[in-house]
């Protein structure tokens, strides 16, 4: 079965690499200067990145997924919710770094819930990248909410982060490839 719009899920596609990049950057930061980076300027301005593209994420995949169509409608905008309000704490320096970083982690609870749905979507581009970005969005989940306890646990936290940005590295091109075929095979060409 194609996908409903194979362009808009690589835009999603395309979109959530480029986040868990971001991610990736900033995790490594946090690690290296502390859980305070999370209140300076710098945050500001990745959080004000990250807030800008995921509505791009959202609505690529809910009008392109099969499985994560109501994941992505229904339980998505929560996290990103969540989200947008852990970056507004940090802008007005409100209990920092402390309740941004709770916010935080509900927010990629409920992002590996709509994950598990997105990731029977990838399973048609590869298994192994699917199982990666999933399993990496548990894993950095769970960091994440160490980290509220034990900063130093934050690690783990970007350990999810480094598998699931593999999954995106394998899928990504795949998701590519295959949208220039999909739409012909839809036509019967």
């Amino acid at each position: 079965m194609s996908l409903r719009n194979p362009g808009l899920f690589v835009l999603g596609t395309i979109v959530s690499l480029a986040a868990a990049i971001l991610i990736e950057a900033f995790l490594a930061l946090t690690i290296i200067e502390g859980l305070g980076v999370i209140c300076t300027p710098q945050a500001i301005v990745g959080g004000a990145v990250l807030a800008l593209i995921a509505p791009i994420a959202l609505y690529s995949y809910s009008k392109s997924a099969l499985h994560a169509r109501a994941a992505m409608i229904y339980i998505a905008p929560i996290g990103v919710a969540l989200g947008l309000w852990a970056l507004l704490l940090v802008i007005t320096n409100s209990s920092c770094p402390h309740h941004p970083l709770a916010l935080l982690s509900f927010a990629y609870i409920i992002e590996a819930i709509v994950a598990h749905r997105l990731r029977l979507d990838f399973y048609r581009y590869s298994k192994k990248g699917s199982e990666l970005f999933f399993y990496g969005i548990i894993i950095f989940s769970l960091g994440l909410l160490l980290s509220n306890k034990y900063s130093q646990l934050l690690i783990i936290g970007l350990l999810g982060n480094t598998i699931k940005t593999a999954g995106l590295l394998i899928l990504t091109p795949r998701v590519i490839k295959r949208s220039k075929v999909e739409p012909q095979e839809a036509l019967g060409g």
